[in-house]
């Protein structure tokens, strides 16, 4: 779950929005990795298509993991 602070965010030279398919996108990159390492790519991600602008939202991510069923 999140917040639509992410898709919001202002960046890029032309001033452009992340847009919500690029979170999908980012998310799908990054769901094998462990959690404080998801955490540091969206982080690292969203501050490098930031640039200097100013934050526009709240940015809000909640995850969980669900076990694989046992055999």
């Amino acid at each position: 779950m999140c917040s639509d602070g992410y898709a919001d965010q202002f960046g890029t030279a032309e001033v452009k929005k992340y847009k919500s398919g690029n979170v999908k996108k980012l998310l799908l990159r990054i769901c094998h990795l462990p959690v404080e390492e998801q955490r540091n790519q969206l982080l690292t991600e969203i501050l490098d298509w930031k640039g200097n602008l100013q934050q526009v939202d709240d940015i809000l991510f909640i995850g969980t993991r669900i076990p694989e069923p046992e055999r």
